[in-house]
């Protein structure tokens, strides 16, 4: 599994535990890049705004991905660390085959978030993995809970423009937007803000390029207050002592699953208020916004993120998103934490063979692009792009549930049956998952359209003898315009 980065850190080999052969593959930063030995002690500094690590080891067969997930972070002296452990295929799951520590230095501009995302299913009602505020993410949800008297009537009196009248089952973009009932004055809680004052450097310290980021440390910053402010009370406040209601709430988490929410990736905002919002209204999120960046989550749908924000500049944040009564100038920061579920379809594919691997690529990324913005469907591979296209099961294994799709692979044409035509040196694959099989269907129409270009030899698709599931995609039936 890959863990994303972002900004500067140090990459270490804290400690090795394995048999096979380890090592760490930096990808997508400025500098760092490349393959590097799983050597304890062996380290090196990547640096880039976005970028991305993966553990790899050899059980003989050649390098492949290792699981991996990560510890949260701390603060050791003035750096901010923290740890990617990894399994590789051996027997044992104690996950210290290879182990790295990344470290930065901890300034007052750097900001670390960390947590946990879950997803659930099942007969939800509200979202199970908290409660409080509940929310209600669904149209199916909705309908469901206005079947009680006792909640129609409060979403009736907080939300009336959403009982109109009946609920489209299936309503058309914009998504559904959420209800959310705040019983208990979660959202509305005090925000702590702490103000931080320079500690006066000493007359034989002079500025540097290079103490830059020494002077930013956040040892050299004494904090000076924190206080606790006050965000406007909503009107579902008057509900919070409504203890049957919170008892009927209570009563309908039934029939849900919560599990771990594996690669999921996470956007994260700088949000500048509304003037409303300012004034004392409600959360709208229609202020602007900033794209800070995103995060993966690991196997057990934990995630880091870094940011940069300079603090130490005068006005630099909005000093219009101050509202009154406030005396420090502030953003707000969002991250979406919450994703509705709906059930789809996935693995529509089509594999393209090309002379090289330049014109693979470029129409691979051809495709993508013209797929990208298609309604309904999702390219889940990073960039949309698959390098190693599998199947399903394996040949030497009954437990691998997928392997390398050795006859569509040019270099195991000497082990293996191929199906490659001669002239053809580089295989890229394009995985479409979707609303539903007419979606799919009409973006790989656009794809391989798009893919239709010099250097490139055939298109064609995996084809898994219905193992992979009941929807099949014909190439020349979507081509003509039949659908999947």
């Amino acid at each position: 599994m890959i863990i994303s980065m972002q900004g500067n850190w140090t990459v270490r080999v804290k400690s090795k535990d394995a048999a096979f052969p380890q090592r760490f593959v930096v990808s997508g930063a400025t500098t760092g890049n490349g393959t590097h030995a799983g050597t304890v002690g062996a380290s090196v500094a990547v640096t880039g705004a976005q970028w991305s690590i993966a553990i790899q080891h050899d059980p003989g067969s050649g390098f492949q991905l290792s699981d991996t997930k990560i510890t949260f972070p701390r603060q050791s002296g003035g750096n901010y660390v923290f740890d990617i452990q990894s399994n590789d295929v051996g027997a044992d799951q104690d996950f210290n085959d290879l182990v790295l520590t990344c470290s930065t230095p901890a300034t007052i501009n750097d900001f670390i978030v960390y947590g946990n995302v879950t997803l659930y299913s099942g007969r939800c009602i509200f979202n199970p993995c908290r409660r409080g505020p509940f929310v209600i993410e669904t149209a199916a949800a909705l309908r469901d809970a206005l079947k009680n008297p006792r909640l129609k009537d409060v979403i009736t009196r907080l939300y009336p423009e959403r009982v109109p009248g009946p609920i489209d089952p299936n309503p058309p973009d914009p998504p559904f937007k959420p209800v959310v009932l705040d019983l208990f004055n979660e959202a509305t809680r005090p925000q702590t803000v702490k103000a931080f004052q320079r500690v006066e450097a000493s007359s034989t310290a002079k500025a540097s390029k290079s103490a830059a980021q020494a002077d930013l440390a956040a040892g050299n910053f004494n904090l000076i207050t924190t206080a606790q402010r006050s965000a406007p009370a909503q009107s579902v406040a008057s509900l919070a002592g409504d203890f049957e209601l919170a008892k009927a709430i209570d009563g309908m988490f039934f029939g849900c699953e919560v599990d771990p929410a594996p690669n999921v990736t996470l956007s994260f905002d700088e949000y500048d208020r509304t003037a409303a919002e300012l004034a004392g209204g409600p959360h709208t999120g229609t202020g602007p916004r900033r794209l800070l960046g995103d995060a993966i989550t690991d196997m057990n749908g934990n995630y880091i993120f870094r940011f940069t924000f300079d603090m130490t500049l005068p006005g630099l944040e909005d000093a219009a998103d101050i509202a009154p009564g406030e005396d420090v100038m502030e953003g707000e920061f969002l991250v979406q934490e919450k994703f509705g579920m709906i059930k789809g379809v996935g693995g529509g594919n089509f594999l393209i063979l090309a002379r090289s691997a330049e014109a693979a690529l470029e129409a691979a990324e051809n495709a993508a692009d013209s797929m990208a913005s298609h309604n309904g469907v999702i390219l889940p591979f990073p960039g949309g792009v698959v390098r190693s296209g599998s199947k399903v099961g394996s040949r030497r294994s009954k437990t691998m549930i997928a392997s390398t799709n050795d006859a569509f692979c040019p270099t195991l044409r000497a082990v293996t049956q191929t199906a490659l035509p001669d002239d053809v040196n580089s295989v890229l694959e394009i995985v479409i998952n979707g609303t539903d099989a007419a979606a799919i269907a009409s973006a790989m129409r656009l794809g391989i359209d798009a893919a239709c270009r010099d250097g490139v030899v055939a298109i064609t698709a995996g084809n898994y003898g219905g193992k992979l599931g009941p929807h099949h995609f014909h190439l020349r039936k979507i081509m003509e315009g039949n659908g999947a």
